[in-house]
């Protein structure tokens, strides 16, 4: 069976890892994929399987262009690649992704699946997501919480986690006294970097030799603001900026513990990456999210908003390394149902219930 994904970038972010992760576990179960993005001014961030066809609906000109021109424009480069590559079913990644391949299939008779990567529970649903998530045979959505959110709004929704992004860690790993976070600086308040800055302006004073690492890219303006709050927090000296960086797993191995702050996530890929690598997790509880994936014996799990709470367990992991030995010890056995290669056997299912109908 030949699945054809479009996205609209593979150059970095969740939407991207995922349909790269999923696209080599087609690839490793015998489905012949295409992924049609953007290749002609964005570079593939991540690892893709050399059996997977890289084929691209954009051209330079396409920058210079209205929105409105670019979706029709779009659309009609992706038909063509429809035409050449028959696919049997089409995965459209995010509302361009879907709006994209609605219009180019039309009277081409492709099914097709949609993906949405982040929460409609916190985000909200606006008239037109209703109108584009009509558009696909079936969506797929990233937690029960929104499934039962856009009940009654979307029909034909299912729910399917995300992979695992690297290989489960085996066995105790030295750890140094360090507090980590994850998540691209442009998207600070989002990520709740400004939360966990202001916390550890307390907690760094109380707590000598330790540090809080935070690892993500972003523009030198939002760099800066962050980097003037740790000024003004008193907690300079003990906050490192790594910026975007390729071990992102090797950080994870080496921190005593991952915060995720986060005001929005759709799901917290990086809680997945800090629990694989067997890093001890403390997180905000993301409007019930976090309650789905992880149960309170795998993660630290705050009441969204309580920055004193957080701040107090955060304080109790670092001050007991046989607490944190615990919630890591929980965690590494509950994380083993997000393998890549049980997720994609749920993808699977999908797939061929779609293309038969």
């Amino acid at each position: 069976m030949k699945v054809l994904f479009v996205i609209d970038s593979l150059q970095g972010g969740g939407a991207a890892r995922v349909t790269t992760i999923l696209a080599n576990q087609l690839i490793k179960n015998n489905y012949d994929v295409t992924i049609a993005t953007n290749l002609a001014y964005r570079s593939v961030l991540y690892e893709v399987n050399d059996a997977v066809r890289l084929v691209s609906f954009y051209t330079e000109a396409d920058q210079r262009n209205s929105s409105v021109y670019k979706i029709v424009r779009h659309a009609f480069f992706l038909r063509r690649i429809f035409k050449e590559e028959k696919p049997n079913i089409i995965i459209g990644e995010q509302e361009g992704g879907i709006l994209y391949s609605y219009l180019a299939k039309m009277f081409l008779n492709i099914p097709m699946i949609g993906h949405r990567h982040n929460t409609f529970k916190i985000l909200g649903l606006s008239a037109a997501y209703r109108l584009i998530y009509k558009m696909p045979n079936k969506t797929v959505l990233l937690h029960n919480v929104d499934v039962k959110f856009v009940e009654g709004k979307i029909k034909n929704v299912v729910a399917i986690y995300n992979p695992h992004t690297f290989q489960v860690t085996e066995g105790a790993i030295e750890r140094k006294k360090q507090v980590i976070c994850v998540g691209s600086i442009n998207r600070w308040y989002n990520k709740g970097l400004d939360t966990m800055i202001r916390m550890w302006g307390d907690i760094a004073q109380k707590h000598k030799g330790w540090k809080l690492l935070i690892v993500g890219g972003g523009n030198e303006s939002s760099t800066q603001k962050l980097i003037a709050l740790t000024n003004k927090m008193g907690c300079s000296d003990s906050v490192v900026f790594t910026g975007a960086v390729n071990n992102v797993d090797a950080l994870l191995q080496e921190s005593a513990i991952f915060a995720l702050p986060s005001r929005v996530e759709g799901f917290p890929m990086v809680l997945n990456e800090a629990i694989s690598q067997g890093c001890t997790s403390i997180a905000f509880c993301l409007g019930g999210v976090l309650n789905e994936i992880y149960t309170d014996k795998s993660v630290c799990q705050i009441p969204d908003g309580n920055t004193e709470l957080f701040k107090g367990q955060l304080e109790l992991l670092m001050d007991n390394e046989i607490l944190r030995k615990g919630y890591s010890d929980a965690a590494r056995i509950e994380t083993m149902k997000y393998l890549p290669e049980r997720i994609v056997k749920d993808w699977i299912s999908i797939i061929n219930e779609v293309a038969e109908n």
